[in-house]
């Protein structure tokens, strides 16, 4: 495996939020936990509040949340909702503003790929789209590598909203994920340690992808996944196994389970 990067003994967890394409499942829409990381959450569960931190819509996040029988209010729309499992209910959300999702759609006609807009799985061209309203998360699917970057500087002018690459389902592609600048995971972390009543240092947070780093800026402990990109490896306290190891559950036997 991976060995330590920049280790530090820390005081009890009381919390543990993961990712969940690349780092609880394999980076597919169909895609389930393997057995030892159900196993591995469901001990978890026992000793600290367990949530998720997504970028998946809720919707298409409900089938792993269930399989993984996840409870607690957990973040999705990539830090732009909290939603409690149990109820659906909404307990925070940031959308961005409706001209702001015209700015998004105009440098979207410059490019042949195709957009998702929060609560919908139906995939369209900027020019067959108007904006018509506020949006929790705007996805920009199956980008080709080389104009990933050229993507990114254009939407960073626009003030409000944050910007992050992130795996796609299609290889050898990335997605964008586009939110308001105030629900990047980072900030949809601060708002989920007031509802668990926990403090930063005391969770541990792991994630695999670029859009991973901000869920970063608010955990105690940080875990990057072996499959990880080499900027949130970077970023890592610790380095786990990779997904097909099932690495996810080595660092709940590690850091919770035998601590």
């Amino acid at each position: 495996m991976n060995g330590v990067v920049k280790y530090k003994n820390m005081t009890q967890y009381k919390a543990l939020v993961f990712d969940l394409d690349g780092t609880a499942t394999a980076t597919k829409f169909e895609s389930l936990p393997s057995s030892a990381i159900i196993e591995a959450v469901q001990k978890a569960k026992e000793k600290v509040f367990v949530s998720v931190a997504t970028g998946r819509q809720y919707a298409g996040a409900l089938r792993i949340i269930n399989t993984l029988n996840i409870t607690n209010p957990s973040i999705f729309y990539g830090g732009s909702q909290i939603v409690k499992p149990l109820t659906n209910e909404v307990l925070w959300k940031q959308e961005i503003p409706v001209d702001t999702v015209k700015k998004i759609l105009d440098i979207g006609k410059n490019y042949p790929y195709k957009f998702i807009f929060s609560g919908s799985y139906e995939r369209f061209l900027p020019t067959e789209r108007k904006a018509t309203s506020s949006e929790s998360i705007i996805y920009i699917m199956d980008v080709e590598k080389e104009n990933i970057q050229a993507i990114l500087s254009e939407l960073n002018k626009i003030e409000l909203i944050a910007a992050n690459k992130t795996n796609s389902w299609k290889d050898g592609c990335q997605d964008i994920h586009i939110t308001h600048r105030d629900a990047t995971k980072k900030n949809a972390m601060h708002h989920l340690l007031e509802i668990l009543g926990v403090n930063k240092q005391e969770v541990i947070v792991i994630g695999d992808s670029s859009n991973d780093l901000p869920l970063f800026e608010n955990g105690g402990l940080k875990v990057a996944m072996g499959n990880g990109t080499p900027d949130i490896k970077a970023k890592a306290d610790f380095i786990t196994l990779d997904l097909q190891h099932d690495g996810l559950a080595y660092a709940i036997e590690k850091f919770i389970l035998n601590s």
